[in-house]
């Protein structure tokens, strides 16, 4: 595994998973997991480099269990978020918390994403030998996803199943963790815990004044055994 180097391969990284995970239909999409099952039904893009994404949730506590192999690298968001746009500077602004509103309304897609994280609390454990090589706030610039309707992270339930490009901008704190050094059997853990609390967002319109307010607590434990 080539570890990044710099601020833009970290960038890369985040870019890449949400370039794998955006496309997943609900019933499908890891984020939407809660015993391991879509973990292992989806198809790591990665491996060839070493590298097996991890998921957080929609809140609540998820037990996933999964096998890997040895050697494997895990990366992941302590916390994450992102703003997309079917248009920058018109059309509609829809966020992984659900809800559209003119883009009008926003200073910038970045200020979207920036304000969703302020505050947020994460933590993240490990066992088994599972140790991290290291982490970093990661900022992205736009760049554009192919992103599923209705999105996994959304509540849209129009144009079910269709891909659609959209320019997105994602913030959050990511990890990588060294090379699993073990044998087939062991078993190991990471647990993935954050909260949001009622954070103040943003004015979802000009005229009514309502502001959308997001609130969470959230626990994920991977359970891992070396195959």
């Amino acid at each position: 595994m080539n570890f990044p180097t710099n601020l833009e391969d970290w960038v890369e990284w985040t870019k890449r998973w949400w370039g794998a995970v955006a496309p997943i239909p609900r019933d499908q999409n890891p984020v939407l997991d809660v015993n391991g099952n879509n973990f292992m039904n989806f198809n790591q893009p990665y491996l060839n480099e070493g590298v097996v994404f991890l998921f957080g949730n929609r809140g609540g506590s998820d037990i996933r269990n999964i096998s890997v192999t040895n050697g494997t690298v895990f990366f992941f968001p302590y916390v994450n978020y992102i703003a997309t746009a079917s248009t920058i500077g018109g059309g509609n602004v829809s966020t992984i918390g659900g809800g559209n509103t003119g883009a009008s309304n926003f200073i910038s897609l970045e200020d979207e994403a920036r304000i969703d994280i302020d505050n947020c609390t994460s933590n993240v454990s490990y066992s088994g030998g599972i140790t991290e090589w290291g982490r970093r706030w990661v900022s992205t610039p736009l760049f554009n996803l192919d992103w599923i309707a209705p999105p996994a992270f959304g509540s849209s339930t129009s144009q079910q199943g269709q891909i659609q490009t959209v320019p997105g901008v994602s913030d959050g704190v990511w990890a990588f963790t060294n090379e699993l050094n073990g044998k087939a059997g062991d078993r190991l853990s990471i647990a993935i815990s954050s909260s949001h609390q009622d954070i103040f967002q943003k004015e979802e319109s000009a005229t009514n004044g309502r502001a959308r307010r997001h609130q969470w607590n959230s626990t994920i434990t991977y359970n891992i055994s070396i195959r």
